[in-house]
């Protein structure tokens, strides 16, 4: 009875055996679901061992079971050999997962940045595209300033030109300006009148600008 219920142990052992060498085979395979292969193959590790601990036993409790060590020792190298050989598995195809995921991560980081390239290409685009806007209004606001004020100062002169008064006054104007060209006085803050007229008529036309938008 005890040899009977040893060799039907063997046989399960050996039948799982088989399906360790079977799956081992299909995990070579790069396409195959090596996550699902390699559970079906600690499973049949397992059970494997499982067979070989009650043989164990069986020899051990039953002095009728004899000679019988040879092949334990047999079967127990093998389950080792299949033992180191899923920590194998399992450490190449954790390593392999990890290669991927930080493929993906990468890849998925480089469209990021690429998209946010694109982003800023195109927030480049608009924003020179207003910037030409803004110098077209500008000249063209520049220009339509300019006309008022040569309006403004013909229709100044037309107003002068009735008042005899003002007008001997801008004579007598116009002679002090004349003899203060040839004063050093007036040579040395030329250039700062000049300047501070330039900065009038700046400031005068930022402000119709502003006004005007």
């Amino acid at each position: 009875m005890s040899d009977s219920l040893y060799n039907d142990y063997k046989n399960n052992c050996y039948e799982y055996m088989k399906t360790v060498n079977y799956t081992e085979k299909i995990i070579k395979d790069n396409n195959s679901d090596q996550n699902k292969l390699l559970n079906i193959y600690e499973k049949a590790v397992n059970s494997a061992e499982s067979m070989f601990k009650r043989m164990q036993l069986e020899v051990e409790t039953n002095t009728i079971i004899s000679d019988q060590q040879n092949e334990l020792n047999e079967i127990q190298t093998k389950i080792t050999e299949y033992k180191y050989k899923l920590k194998k598995y399992k450490d190449e195809f954790l390593e392999n997962s990890l290669t991927k995921k930080n493929i993906n991560n990468n890849f998925d980081d480089d469209r990021e940045y690429l998209l946010t390239d694109i982003d800023i290409i195109e927030k480049g685009d608009v924003y020179i595209n207003q910037s030409k806007i803004l110098l077209d209004n500008s000249e063209y606001i520049s220009n339509d300033v300019m006309r008022l004020l040569n309006k403004q100062k013909e229709s100044l002169k037309k107003n002068i030109s009735n008042i005899s008064f003002v007008t001997d006054k801008l004579d007598i104007a116009k002679n002090i300006m004349k003899s203060l060209k040839n004063k050093d006085i007036f040579n040395k803050y030329r250039l700062y009148i000049i300047y501070i007229f330039i900065l009038f008529t700046f400031s005068f036309i930022t402000i119709v600008k502003y006004n005007r938008y």
